[in-house]
């Protein structure tokens, strides 16, 4: 199931991570399932004090339709409301 996998990967990320955390690119090459992570990573995380960068990989870049390199990176912000 997807969205179990998701919320076990986040769960691992939350647990692990401190205020400022990374995630490398490429989460996946599905629009669908990388607009979901970043969902569920954004209500998960709650309003806490943790940042998170994405580092875009090139299925981020590339394969996402209709949106600029700006576009993306603006759309993805986490704490974004």
């Amino acid at each position: 199931d997807v969205v179990f996998t998701i919320k076990k990967i986040i769960d691992d990320i939350l647990a692990e991570s401190t205020s400022l955390t990374l995630i490398g690119g490429d989460v996946s090459s599905e629009f669908s399932i990388f607009e979901l992570f970043v969902k569920m990573l954004r209500k998960l995380a709650g309003s806490g004090r943790r940042t998170f960068v994405f580092v875009l990989g090139n299925h981020e870049l590339w394969n996402f339709p209709g949106l600029s390199v700006d576009e993306r990176s603006e759309e993805r912000r986490v704490g974004k409301e």
